[in-house]
């Protein structure tokens, strides 16, 4: 990875362990050097089973909305490093069900130079070359792409 990124993507699932793993870019400098950096999460109804048991309806955006935003303003804290100004920070979601269209067209919006996701993954090379989230970044996205993968 190279040090300076002028433009750095994160796309958050709303699954934990997604979320946690990404904790690991806690202190980088990547991020600390990044110009703009944008904390995105695309809900599709698939991601249902990571809301909160309050949460009763998959289709009552204005709640999903709500929670997903918290939960990437969150991890925004976390991530932010001392000194950075919060301004250059932002974060958003996304409801569509085509996430890795969608993902695509946010990194180009963006003119991304480096997206970060994360993967629930397999163990071994398998769990990140299949057909996955993170494969079609790897594969199509318009810059670089670090994953971060679960430590097992």
């Amino acid at each position: 990875m190279k040090g300076k990124y002028e433009s750095v993507v994160i796309d958050v699932s709303l699954d934990d362990t997604c979320s946690d793993q990404l904790l690991s870019l806690k202190g980088s400098p990547v991020l600390k050097n990044a110009s703009h950096v944008y904390i995105v999460s695309v809900y599709n109804e698939s991601m249902k089973e990571c809301l909160p048991s309050n949460i009763v309806d998959p289709k009552d955006f204005d709640e999903i909305g709500k929670f997903a935003k918290a939960k990437l303003e969150d991890l925004k804290m976390e991530l932010l490093p001392s000194g950075v100004e919060s301004s250059s920070w932002h974060t958003e979601v996304v409801f569509n069900n085509d996430s890795k269209r969608v993902a695509l067209e946010y990194l180009n919006e963006r003119k991304a130079s480096l997206a970060i996701t994360a993967t629930r993954g397999e163990q071994g090379i398998s769990g990140v070359f299949k057909d996955s989230f993170a494969f079609y970044l790897v594969q199509h996205a318009p810059c670089d792409v670090y994953v971060v993968r679960p430590v097992h």
